[in-house]
């Protein structure tokens, strides 16, 4: 896959205010995380595959 460099600056743009949004209580969620990575599929076209999202959400999340 090859992606130019304003899509690459995109992302970081992108996985920079996502990092904030969710990091607002000093920490990031499994779900948190996980719409992080969807948002980045999204933004690159790529299909994000959420089987097994609610098991990691309610399995590492209830830890915390």
């Amino acid at each position: 896959m090859k992606i130019s460099f304003w899509k690459a600056l995109s992302l970081v743009g992108l996985l920079a205010e996502e990092l904030t949004k969710a990091a607002v209580d000093n920490k990031i969620t499994v779900a948190e995380a996980l719409h992080i990575i969807e948002a980045l599929c999204e933004r690159l076209g790529v299909d994000f595959d959420k089987a097994g999202f609610d098991l990691a959400k309610s399995k590492f999340d209830k830890e915390e």
